[in-house]
């Protein structure tokens, strides 16, 4: 299991390699809080029984970009170019 350091790089690395990733972690920095609360809401529910591999990737990425510590280092490690 990635130590919290390690995701961060992780989700690093897949910003600098996807456009549309890397967009939607500048979109989700843009959102006030309480649309940022909504959508956290509305993915909760979206993964509520899911359970492939892939939906729980998809599921953690989000659950990580939300929290405003983990995003504001995605964003400034994206910022700064480093990968």
């Amino acid at each position: 299991m990635l130590d919290r350091e390690e995701e961060i790089k992780e989700i690093v690395r897949a910003c600098a390699e996807d456009t549309n990733l890397r967009r939607i972690v500048f979109q989700i920095d843009e959102m006030s809080e309480d649309q940022r609360s909504s959508f956290e809401l509305k993915m909760m529910n979206y993964f509520l029984g899911k359970n492939s591999n892939d939906d729980l990737q998809i599921y953690k990425f989000f659950k990580l970009i939300l929290d405003p510590s983990v995003r504001n280092e995605v964003i400034s490690k994206i910022k700064e170019g480093k990968t």
